[in-house]
């Protein structure tokens, strides 16, 4: 009887589980991962099952979730206006903007931005062995100016404290930190979101 009533609880418990792919007995889905990248299966399983489904290792149990599960509501419909192309999910949209970047950022197209690209790995050379102990900021300085040269066409940014370069970086720091799970209160209660600012201080933040 005790045997029985296990069984029923094992199989209980296994229903109310996500969709997952069929393993073996025990041993689960081991034997379908591949030893190098996984990640591959992992898609295709997200794909031809669910968005978020479940897999057995042997024993150890976890979630997945497809990348169009993922809504990164503060880091991108509140901070960036769904605009961002790294975080915004599969799409219409998705699809015109990756377009436009690959036209601009394709490896034929990356030749025009050679001399730029050497110009400030040049500066960043010069730059560290002036001050040989501030690699980070030289390094921040860097990859701003190169992305302002190359995007807007800007001059080369001299001073490794420039108000622009601090701008971008505390840009770039609050993103990162907007995208980590459960930070904001709105990732878990979706709803939260259509607050006034008033109630919801966190708003005037992801607005700046």
């Amino acid at each position: 009887m005790t045997m029985a009533l296990a069984i029923r609880l094992f199989y209980k418990a296994k229903r109310n589980l996500l969709p997952g792919p069929k393993g073996l007995p025990v041993l689960g889905n081991v034997f379908q991962l591949p030893k190098t990248q996984q990640f591959r299966r992992f898609t295709e399983w997200s794909h031809n099952l669910a968005q978020s489904c479940w897999t057995n290792t042997g024993g150890s149990k976890f979630a997945q979730s497809g990348w169009g599960f993922v809504r990164f509501i503060m880091a991108t419909e509140i901070s960036c206006g769904n605009l961002l192309l790294s975080l915004r999910r599969y799409g219409d949209l998705w699809q015109k903007m990756r377009k436009a970047a690959h036209e601009g950022l394709n490896i034929r197209a990356s030749e025009v931005y050679r001399p730029l690209q050497e110009k400030e790995a040049a500066i960043l050379v010069d730059n560290m062995l002036k001050d040989p102990n501030s690699w980070d900021d030289h390094m921040e300085k860097t990859a701003a100016s190169t992305v302002l040269t190359t995007v807007y066409g800007m001059e080369s940014i001299k001073p490794k404290d420039d108000p622009l370069v601090a701008r971008i970086n505390d840009f770039v720091h609050r993103l990162t930190r907007a995208a980590l799970p459960g930070t904001y209160l709105v990732e878990i209660f979706p709803v939260v979101r259509y607050l006034p600012e008033a109630l919801a201080p966190w708003k005037k933040e992801g607005n700046e």
